[in-house]
């Protein structure tokens, strides 16, 4: 008799929208650790990648075209070579590459 108490007080409270009543959907921890990696992954991959979008996304930083070509520059060989003229900050950009070198190189 008392599994039928259970079975009507679930039924009952399945359907109320008190959070502390209403049944959990219970997840193993592996499951969700397993697919938090994937998706960090995913978007770890994505970044190193495209480290002109980690700028704009992490670093909230508007990047010009011209700058954009200049992160590519730098993330894709060892020895850069830039000619650029006055304003076009130069300085800045090799700061934001540092910051974002090292965010990259995080493990």
């Amino acid at each position: 008799m008392p599994y039928k108490n259970y079975e009507n007080s679930f039924r009952k409270d399945s359907s109320t929208q008190d959070i502390f009543r209403k049944r959990k959907n219970m997840v193993k921890r592996e499951d969700i650790e397993r697919e938090r990696i994937e998706h960090y992954k995913t978007w770890i991959t994505f970044f190193r990648r495209n480290p002109s979008r980690l700028i704009e996304t992490y670093f909230g930083i508007h990047l010009h075209p011209y700058q954009i070509l200049m992160i590519w520059i730098l993330q894709r060989s060892n020895l850069a070579y830039i000619v650029a003229s006055r304003a076009s900050a130069k300085t800045f950009m090799i700061a934001v590459w540092a910051l974002t070198f090292s965010i990259q190189t995080l493990k």
